[in-house]
C-alpha cells in the first residue's frame, strides 16, 4: 500500500497576472467583492507591480508580470 501525500495551505496566495488584466482584476476585487487593496512596492525583477488584499488570515497578492501572455 502506498503512502498518501498530505498538502496544506499557507497564509499567502499569489496570483500572477498579465499587464492587460492587472487593473481589471484589482477593480473586481475592490469594487465587486469589496476588498481593501493595499499597494506594495515590489523589488522583484519579474513583477512590475503588486498589491495585497487581506482575506481573514490569508493574504492574497496580485502581481503584475509584464511578460505573461
Amino acid at each position: 500500500m502506498s503512502e498518501r501525500l498530505q498538502f496544506s495551505g499557507g497564509i499567502n496566495l499569489a496570483l500572477k497576472l498579465p499587464r492587460e488584466k492587472y487593473v481589471e482584476t484589482i477593480a473586481f476585487y475592490r469594487d465587486t467583492l469589496g476588498f481593501r487593496v493595499l499597494d506594495e512596492t515590489t523589488p522583484h525583477p519579474t513583477i512590475s507591480q503588486s498589491c495585497r488584499l487581506q482575506f481573514g488570515p490569508l493574504t492574497l497578492w496580485l502581481d503584475c508580470v509584464d511578460n505573461y501572455p
